[in-house]
């Protein structure tokens, strides 16, 4: 099933106004001129990674820019090798506030069916429900 059948047609119900952006330099661009247009992200990891070391940095700076303002930000991932962008966040987001922070980054090709619930993030199948990027997520 692709996007247009499913999650467009319910955004179009309920009003949501959205941009699928498929490459790197687009989103880079948006991020650049627009971003205080919009309120949400959604990331959805591929498995190429296209982005030259520079602009590797330069993805990760706006992303986290965007996100510091307060503004809401959903990492989509599968199994290896579908989770790169999401590591690229995730290696500077840190899962604490202390001066030792503690990173996440996510790998494996674990078989899905599974449901993660709220917990410390440590445990298998739960998530650090601490961690910012999961506020108001249960």
């Amino acid at each position: 099933m692709k996007f247009t059948d499913t999650v467009e047609v319910e955004f179009k119900r309920v009003g949501v106004e959205y941009r699928i952006v498929n490459e790197e330099s687009e989103y880079l661009e948006i991020m650049k001129n627009e971003m205080n247009s919009f309120d949400q992200v959604w990331i959805i990891s591929t498995q190429d990674v296209n982005l030259r070391d520079p602009q590797k940095s330069e993805f990760v700076a706006k992303t986290l820019e965007f996100f510091n303002k307060g503004k809401s930000l959903m990492l989509w991932t599968e199994n290896k090798p579908l989770y790169e962008q999401a590591n690229l966040i995730l290696k500077s987001l840190p899962l604490n506030q202390s001066s030792n922070p503690v990173f996440m980054q996510l790998d494996g090709e674990d078989p899905g069916q599974k449901v993660m619930l709220p917990g410390s993030g440590t445990d298998n199948l739960t998530f650090a429900s601490h961690h910012p990027i999961f506020h108001n997520v249960s």
